[in-house]
Parts: structure tokens; sequence; C-alpha cells
């Protein structure tokens, strides 16, 4: 084909090859991260035992800590801290952010913290314990901030004070003498 028809039909071909070349590298980067991502699931759900000389946490400037291995590498995994021999802590990361479950052990191996994360930031339910065991308080937060009411029990179980968030400014609501 030759002169004006030809051109256009020529510049189709080479448009057409240029989206076939684009729509395959785009499948492709995507079936990377879907690997990426299935690789840190499986990291995600099988618990590595470490120990505090294993790793640092370091807050960035957005106040949100960053977990790296010994090699500075960011971690990824489901992660059970011993320290004495004893469970000190247990949280997972991905990519270096807390995201899942993190839990705090006093030296008796009782839990006292059972916080859950999502890209680094507090979401969901957020519960503290008596060095007991029995429940402390239980608040829920949505991306970093608290929202709703923070309940705080005595060792019976009885609600003794009720804390809320209100345009900044906590509130106090008590339920209990004590």
């Amino acid at each position: 084909m030759g002169g004006i028809k030809g051109n256009i039909f020529n510049n189709s071909i080479k448009m057409v090859k240029k989206l076939i070349l684009f729509s395959s590298f785009s499948v492709l980067l995507f079936s990377c991260n879907k690997v990426i991502d299935a690789v840190d699931e499986v990291r995600m759900n099988s618990k590595q035992t470490i120990t505090y000389d294993d790793f640092e946490a370091v807050r960035n400037n957005y106040d949100i800590k960053l977990y790296y291995d010994n090699d500075k590498e960011l971690m990824t995994g489901h992660f059970v801290v011993v320290h004495q021999g004893k469970p000190s802590e247990e949280f997972q990361t991905k990519r270096g952010f807390l995201n899942g479950v993190y839990a705090s052990y006093n030296a008796n191996g009782q839990l006292t913290k059972g916080y859950n994360y999502k890209n680094g930031r507090q979401d969901g339910i957020q519960r503290e314990f008596y060095e007991s065991g029995e429940l402390l308080s239980e608040v829920g937060y949505e991306k970093g901030k608290m929202v709703g009411e923070k309940v705080i029990y005595d060792k019976f179980g009885d609600v003794k004070a009720k804390l809320k968030m209100e345009n900044g400014v906590e509130y106090k609501r008590y339920y209990k003498e004590g």
C-alpha cells in the first residue's frame, strides 16, 4: 500500500503492537506483584523465633515503626521475640510495617497487650490485660485513631470507667468508685 492510506495502516499497526506490548508488560508486572504478595502471605503464616538482637524498630517521619533485620532489610513475617527463654513479644510485619497481630507478654508469660495493626497503624480492637491476665481495657482504632469509647475494667470484669474522644478532647465517665 502506498500513499496516505498506507501510512495510516502502518501507523495503526505500530499502535496495535505498542498496545499489545504495553498490555503484556502490565500483565507481567501484575503477576509479579501477585507472586510477591503470595510469598509475603506464606511468611506471615509461619512463626519465626527471634531475639531482640535480631531486629531493630525505627520510627519514620510519620511516627510509624518500621522493622528491620540485621541486614537492614525490611522484615516480613510472623515473629516471636524470646527474652530470657520466654516469649516477650509476638508480631506480624509486612514489608517492615506492623500488619496483623501484636502481642506483648510479661515475665511470667502472661499476655499484657493484644493489638491489631494494618500498614503500621493500630486498626481494630486493642486490648490490655492486668498482670494476672484479666481484661484491663479495650478500645477500637481505625487507621491509627481511637474511635468510640475506651472501656476500663476492674479485676472482676466490671466496668470501672469509660473514656471517649470528642473533637480531640478526652472525656471521662466513671461507673464505679475506685
